[in-house]
């Protein structure tokens, strides 16, 4: 197997996991973090426009991302995991540019 390749684009590395189709996989990983993207983007438009004692969803999801750090424990992954997505580990793609 070869080492992973990665693209450069705007002086960040990305690492695209692809199947035999080349399609782009969503894993359990990518599933987190765009699902922590939108809940933080939800909730700082919630706070805006509805009521401002929904900045403590915000503060929910950071101290969520935070203690996931340190334990390695995400409720979301355990919901992704049973709705049928796979680890980036379990699914043999590989990283192309």
């Amino acid at each position: 197997m070869s080492a992973p390749k990665y693209e450069k684009n705007e002086g960040h590395f990305h690492d695209k996991k692809q199947n035999q189709n080349g399609v782009i996989i969503m894993t359990v990983e990518r599933a987190v973090f765009c699902f922590a993207g939108v809940m933080v983007l939800l909730s700082v438009a919630l706070t805006q426009f509805v009521h401002p004692g929904f900045m403590w969803f915000t503060v929910f999801v950071g101290a969520n991302l935070f203690q996931f750090s340190f334990s390695g424990f995400c409720p979301a992954a355990m919901v992704f995991k049973k709705l049928g997505l796979k680890a980036e580990k379990e699914t043999g793609a590989v990283s192309v540019t």
